[in-house]
C-alpha cells in the first residue's frame, strides 16, 4: 500500500479529489449564499396607475418588501430597467384596480413583470414574493368585504371589526419540520453539490490510480497491487468526504449539531 501511495499518479488522483471539492464547493457556496444574504440589494419597481387607493397599496408594499423599492418610474422606464437587469421585478397596479375591487363579481389583478434571464435564485425568489403579495392582498380584500357586509347589516363598526378578525383567524397552519435546515439556498442544495463534487473528483482519482496500479503490477505482482489499490481506495473514500464537509462547516461556521 505504501508503494501505491507513493506513486505519482495516485498522488495526483488524491490531489484532484481534494482540489475539485475545494474549488467547486467554494464557488457554489459563494453563489448560492447570495440569497437571502444580499436580498436587500435586489430592486423592485412599483408602477401605480390607480389614482384612487393605489397609493395606499404602494405604501403597504414599501413597508412589507425587504427589497430596494422604486416608485418614481413610469412603466416604460421600469421595463427598460428590467431588461437591463437593474430592476428585478415590476409590480404594476392597473388604473382600474380599485374599481374592479368595488364591483360586484369584479376581479382585480396585479401584474408582475419578471425577467427570467436573471439567475434562477433571483427569478424563483421574485415568483415566491409575487405569490405571497397576491395571497396577502386577497385576504385583506376579503376581510374588508366581509366587514362591509356586516356594516350594511347595521352591525356596529367595532363589533364587525372584531367578528372579521375572529373569523379570518379561524383557520391557521401548524407546519412541523423534522431536521430543519439553516436558512439559505446554499444549505438546501448542499447535499447535491457535496455529492457532485465527490463524484467528479472520484472519477478523476479512479483514472489516475488505475494507471498507477498497472505500472506497479510488474514490481508488486498483480494481486498484491490489486489489494493494495483496494486498501488505498477505502482510505481515500473515508477521508475525502471529510474534506468537503470540513470546508462547508468552516466557511459557514456550523457546529456538530448541524452535522
Amino acid at each position: 500500500m505504501k508503494n501505491i501511495l507513493k506513486h505519482g499518479g495516485v498522488k495526483a488522483g488524491i490531489f484532484m479529489i481534494v482540489f475539485y471539492q475545494i474549488v467547486m464547493l467554494t464557488v457554489f457556496m459563494s453563489g448560492y449564499s447570495a440569497i437571502p444574504k444580499n436580498v436587500t440589494n435586489l430592486t423592485v419597481a412599483i408602477v401605480n396607475e390607480d389614482q384612487q387607493s393605489g397609493t395606499e397599496f404602494v405604501q403597504q408594499l414599501q413597508e412589507q418588501l425587504p427589497f430596494t423599492v422604486v416608485t418614481n418610474e413610469s412603466l416604460e422606464q421600469a421595463k427598460t430597467g428590467l431588461e437591463d437587469r437593474e430592476i428585478h421585478m415590476i409590480i404594476r397596479i392597473p388604473g382600474d384596480f380599485t374599481e374592479k375591487l368595488s364591483e360586484q363579481g369584479g376581479k382585480a389583478q396585479l401584474q408582475y413583470l419578471i425577467n427570467e434571464s436573471n439567475p434562477t435564485t433571483i427569478t424563483s425568489s421574485m415568483k415566491n414574493v409575487a405569490a405571497e403579495i397576491t395571497a396577502q392582498m386577497g385576504a385583506q380584500v376579503q376581510a374588508q368585504s366581509f366587514e362591509g357586509v356586516l356594516s350594511s347589516m347595521q352591525v356596529p363598526a367595532e363589533q364587525s371589526k372584531q367578528i372579521v378578525e375572529s373569523t379570518m383567524g379561524k383557520v391557521s397552519s401548524d407546519i412541523v419540520l423534522s431536521n430543519p435546515q439553516p436558512a439559505g439556498m446554499q444549505n438546501q442544495m448542499a447535499p447535491m453539490f457535496i455529492t457532485m463534487a465527490l463524484y467528479v473528483g472520484a472519477m478523476i482519482y479512479a483514472m489516475q490510480s488505475i494507471g498507477g496500479m498497472k505500472q506497479l503490477q510488474g514490481e508488486m505482482g498483480k494481486w498484491r497491487a490489486f489489494f493494495a489499490m483496494r486498501g488505498t481506495n477505502l482510505l481515500v473514500s473515508i477521508l475525502a468526504p471529510l474534506v468537503g464537509i470540513g470546508i462547508y462547516f468552516m466557511v459557514q461556521g456550523y457546529g456538530v449539531e448541524v452535522f
